[in-house]
């Protein structure tokens, strides 16, 4: 299964300790940043707008967890 984070463009900057890793789909900016803020803290924290993009996000990216949050945020 191919994965939707580019290995080939992940490159890291050892000098200035950054990272860059390209996505292969396309992610809002707002979403891009509910998922981060998700990976760091394990807090949902998202307008319901904004849901189905992340909950598109946790699929693509494999984050289970954040998965079943959106699922049951959009049942609620």
């Amino acid at each position: 299964m191919e994965s939707p984070v580019s290995n080939e463009t992940s490159q890291t900057d050892t000098a200035a300790n950054t990272s860059t890793v390209i996505l292969d789909f396309p992610i809002r900016t707002a979403a891009l940043a509910v998922v981060l803020k998700y990976m760091y803290s394990a807090v949902l924290d998202s307008r319901l707008e904004l849901i189905p993009d992340v909950l598109e996000a946790a699929m693509k990216l494999k984050i289970a967890s954040l998965k079943r949050r959106c699922l049951f945020e959009i049942q609620e």
